[in-house]
Formats: structure tokens, sequence, C-alpha cells
């Protein structure tokens, strides 16, 4: 008996020792704000970092960016990225795939950068006020809820991976001004633009246009969409939503203050490769893009179709002026045809018309 007891306390204990290795670790460390922290993660230990740190929220004045590496990360058993805010939730693996129309071989990326999202969430910032604020040149602050970053994965492999958080330097775009930016597949990003709200200014148009320039032919994909959360800024899903165009080195789209009451998100996305752009099936593996975009105010539909009204006024007076100038000249520079007759004593002779050049070649002798 005591045999099979001492054998059934070793074998609880061999099962104690298999579970305890599977057993996952969560530990939770405070992160700051612009500061960069690196973790040691594995099968058996995740890390949450809480950027909360006792404070119920921090001041900025753009969005929230995360950037996350790690070159020791492995396919068979990626980084799983995942930042839960109030009301979204975003997750991404690391190394990110990103899969081409024509590339045999997907590319994959081991640092990857995200924008948060706040826009329309109860309670949290209102992007339309802090426009506003920006085109008076009015640097204005608002409180937000941190994020909460997790970092883990499933390998029996130590893996080392660096997070931080930081806040975009860009993000209200004003118009007739141009900005200088660098997109890759692993690092989208979007801005947003609200029509001014005062209706005397000039630049107050109900239309505008998104203008992109390059001078690289990687393909990319250029979106507008609404004013909401979550925004749709990977190459899986950047097409799903709102309005889109494949630009390589020249693009716009017009957009109406119909359409997007409370102004709209310019999502920069680069494709996996250049084949929806150029149906070219070799693309460059470097796919890091940089680019110059603005928006630039165009004219609304009733400055259009006075534009028409005036341009077909002005044809009309033209041709209105043209028909009477010419129908008085004719007028003015007609004249009858008149018949003159001859009297019969007038009519020279054949002797006399002779007689006369006879006359004539004496002299000249």
């Amino acid at each position: 008996m005591k045999r099979k007891g001492y054998l059934v306390l070793f074998l609880l204990f061999i099962a104690f020792v298999r579970n305890s290795e599977c057993l996952l670790e969560t530990q939770v460390i405070p992160g700051e704000l612009n500061s960069t922290i690196t973790l040691t993660v594995n099968k058996s230990l995740e890390y949450i970092i809480d950027y909360y740190n006792g404070n119920h929220s921090i001041k900025v004045a753009n969005p929230l960016r995360v950037y996350v590496e790690s070159n020791s990360s492995l396919n068979s058993a990626p980084i799983i990225v995942v930042v839960r805010q109030k009301q979204v939730v975003l997750s991404w693996e690391l190394p990110l795939i990103v899969n081409g129309n024509s590339q045999k071989q997907a590319l994959e990326y081991r640092k990857t950068e995200q924008t948060l999202c706040y826009a329309g969430q109860k309670g949290e910032v209102n992007y339309k006020q802090l426009y506003y604020a920006n085109s008076r040149n009015q640097t204005e602050t608002v409180p937000i809820q941190p994020p909460y970053v997790s970092i883990s994965t499933l390998s029996d492999t130590n893996i080392t991976a660096t997070v931080k958080l930081g806040v975009e330097e860009i993000f209200y775009i004003l118009p007739n001004k141009f900005h200088s930016v660098t997109v890759s597949p692993s690092t989208p990003r979007f801005y947003y633009y609200g029509f001014p709200q005062d209706i005397s200014k000039v630049d107050n148009y109900d239309m505008v246009t998104v203008r992109v320039h390059s001078d690289s032919d990687v393909c990319m994909v250029v979106s507008i969409q609404n004013y909401s959360c979550p925004v749709l800024d990977l190459n899986d899903d950047v097409t799903f939503k709102g309005i889109w165009q494949t630009v390589s080195r020249e693009g716009g789209l017009t957009v109406g203050r119909e359409y997007f009451q409370n102004g709209f998100f310019i999502v920069f996305v680069v494709k996996g490769d250049d084949y929806d752009c150029s149906n070219n099936e070799a693309s460059a593996t470097d796919r890091v893009k940089q680019i110059e975009f603005g928006v630039i105010p165009t004219m609304s539909y009733h400055e259009y179709s006075w534009a028409f009204i005036n341009t077909l006024g002005c044809i009309g007076l033209f041709y209105m002026v043209f028909g009477i100038s010419l129908f008085m000249c004719n007028r003015k520079c007609y004249v009858p045809r008149t018949m003159d007759y001859i009297n019969s004593a007038e009519i020279a002779s054949p002797a006399s018309v002779q007689g006369k050049m006879d006359q004539k070649y004496r002299y000249m002798l």
C-alpha cells in the first residue's frame, strides 16, 4: 500500500511539474509616454503595459501612435500585439505578413506602427473642435484615457520586443498646406481634415481635392474614410470603407462637404506589390514610399453651375455682337450696281484707231 501511495504521489508530482511549465504568467508593468520599453516574452510569460499608471487621463494635442519592433520574432510563433482602448481594440502580429497580388512570396515586416483613433467615442476626443483650434493657430490639448498594450507569444524560446507609445507630430490638415511623410506596408498613416467652420472666410469651400505626389513608383492606396472609428488602415481592409484610389506618382480625390459633414480621414497604405497600379509583376522589394500631400479647396457645385452659365452667356453675347456688327457693316458697305450707256459718237472707228497707232510709231522712230 505504501508503494502504491508513493507511486500516486510521484505521478501527481510529475503532472504538477508539467502543468507548471504550461502556466502563463502575466506581468503588468507601468508605461510612460514617449519612453521605449524592452520586453522578453515566451509562451509562459506575457506583459501588459499599463499607460494608465494611476492617471485617469493624459492630455495630448494629437492622437497617440504605437511603435512595436522585434527582430527575433518567428513566423511559426509570432508576437501578438493587442492595444485596448476605451471602446476600440486593435491587434496585429509581428512579423507582419503582407501579401501581394502577384508576388509568390509574401513580405515580412518586424517593425510596425499604428495610430490610435478616438473619433466619435463618447467622452473622448472631438477632432473637429481641435481642427478649428489648429486653423486659428491655437494649440489645444484634450484629456484622453491611455490604452493598455499587451505583448504575448506562444514561442518556446525567448523573444525580445521593444514598445513605445508616442504622439503624432502632424494630424490636422489645413487647406493649401502640403506635408511630406513616409509610409510603408507596416507603417500606415491617417490624418484628419475638417471643413472650416466660418463661412465668411475665403477658404470655406464645400468641395476640396486631396492631392498626392511622389517620386517613387511604389503602389499605394489613398482612402477617404468617414469621421468614425475604427479606421481601416491595413492592406486587407483599407478598401472596405469610404472611397479610395491607387496611386503611384500622382493622385487626387475630390471630396464634398455634403458627404462628410464632420470631416474625414485621409488614409495612406502602401501595397505589397505594384500590380494594382501598373499590372507589373516585377515589383520593388523596398516598399518605403515618400509622399507629399495636401488639401486644395475647389469650386462647389453651385460655383461650377455659375461658371457654366457665365461661359454660355459670354459666348452668346459674343455671337450677338458679332452678328449685329456684321449686319451693320454689310448694310453700310453695300453699293447697288448701275449700268452706264455710251453714246455712239464716242465710239472710235477702226480707221481712226489705226491712224493714231501709226503716228505713235513714227514718233518713236
